[in-house]
């Protein structure tokens, strides 16, 4: 191999070194992150299925794609 071509190739190693630790760094963050996502999630249907409970809502299904409460109106003159 020349000179020329190795100093190329050597430049282009160190780029691919620097870039993937950035990379696994990058990735690394985004999955504890989504892991905290997830609990959030976790703990939020809890709550959900916890207040539904609590108004007497507990048989509703959810909506499509996220839990959703219905108003309940303190009015009873209706």
């Amino acid at each position: 191999m020349n000179k020329m071509t190795e100093k190329y190739i050597a430049k282009a190693l160190e780029g691919y070194e620097a870039n993937y630790g950035a990379i696994t760094e990058a990735i690394q963050g985004m999955e504890a992150q989504l892991s905290s996502y997830k609990e959030q999630q976790k703990e939020m249907a809890e709550g959900v299925s916890e207040m539904k409970d609590l108004l007497g809502l507990g048989d509703e299904e959810p909506a499509k794609g996220s839990p959703e409460l219905n108003l309940v109106s303190s009015d009873t003159s209706k």
